[in-house]
């Protein structure tokens, strides 16, 4: 089935649709990434949000490495933040990665969360929602099998919604 993706690749490169195609396209990964698949979650999946992210606690380890040695002058190059850093990322592999503060941080997707919840046509399309169905059809017009998989599904509604942030579209 061709999908969006594969069809917006090709149109970008044919060396990244070959890529994409035979498996050797590199993902894209970051915290930005982390951060817009967390935040998924937490709105649309709460159960998964909980077993599939992991938050860093990147404060309570600064204050742990100071606690230690007080004279530190950049808290993250100490040993024991080091330590700290390690022990979670081997602890949390595949899970995404957002911090506690700051950019890509669980304090920004809680502000997000928040301006979600008070807009009352977001809380109507996630409320009951299907989340992460796949769907197919054939196109009439050229026989092409098709599927999507958005993020908020309501079938019975006829809706069908795709979570993007402004990031995105630049």
């Amino acid at each position: 089935f061709p999908s969006h993706d594969t069809t917006c690749i090709a149109r970008s490169s044919l060396r990244q649709f070959k890529w994409h195609r035979d498996g050797l396209m590199p993902k894209k990964e970051g915290a930005h990434m982390d951060l817009g698949n967390a935040f998924e979650l937490a709105l649309l999946d709460k159960r998964s949000f909980e077993t599939d992210v992991a938050i860093m606690q990147t404060e309570f380890w600064k204050a742990k490495a100071m606690e230690e040695k007080p004279t530190l002058k950049v808290p993250k190059n100490s040993a024991k933040y080091k330590e700290f850093e390690n022990g979670f990322y081997s602890k949390n592999e595949g899970k995404y990665i957002i911090s506690d503060v700051g950019p890509h941080s669980f304090s920004y997707i809680e502000m997000m969360l928040e301006s979600c919840y008070s807009d009352q046509t977001i809380r109507k399309l996630i409320d009951g929602t299907e989340y992460q169905l796949s769907l197919f059809w054939t196109d009439q017009e050229t026989g092409l099998k098709l599927k999507t998989r958005p993020d908020i599904c309501k079938r019975k509604k006829n809706v069908i919604v795709t979570l993007k942030n402004y990031r995105d579209w630049e």
